[in-house]
């Protein structure tokens, strides 16, 4: 059921801040560092599952929830994904149309995983990338998701 979905993606947007800061702290004993790995991995499979899914799911408060979810963990990605997963992502965010939400995703992944972006020879990807992102935001013809990409 969609609800149940969309409600679990607010939840997880919901407690971002915290997961992601836990994610990214430095201090701690083997057993923080076991739960913090832990945390990743699950938000990996998350991830994987959300956007392995995602061309079933068409119901746009879905698609929605896990655009939120892509921005709300966008320090986790850059940490934790590569250059390749990062494009991937910005290319889910591109799909059935750029929504304020997947705008504000694509900012941040350029904020935050800008030198993952631009790890080895991803350049000329990320000019593709960047240029079909430009290309989709202007055929939304939002000015609040024409804003958020532009930020990036």
């Amino acid at each position: 059921d969609w609800t149940q979905t969309e409600a679990a993606l607010y939840c997880l947007c919901c407690v971002s801040r915290e997961v992601c800061a836990r994610v990214k702290a430095r201090a701690g004993g083997s057993s923080i560092r076991a739960d913090r790995d832990a945390t990743v991995q699950q938000l990996l499979q998350l991830l994987q599952q959300f956007v392995g899914t995602a061309k079933k799911q068409t119901h746009p408060l879905v698609r929605r929830g896990i655009a939120s979810f892509v921005a709300a963990y966008g320090p986790v990605w850059s940490i934790h994904c590569n250059s390749e997963a990062l494009l991937q992502l910005l290319a889910y965010l591109r799909m059935g149309g750029m929504t304020e939400e997947a705008a504000k995703g694509t900012r941040s992944l350029y904020v935050s995983c800008s030198s993952k972006l631009l790890e080895g020879n991803s350049h000329v990807a990320l000019l593709s990338s960047m240029q079909e992102t430009m290309q989709a935001v202007l055929l939304a013809d939002d000015e609040a998701s024409m804003m958020a990409v532009a930020e990036g």
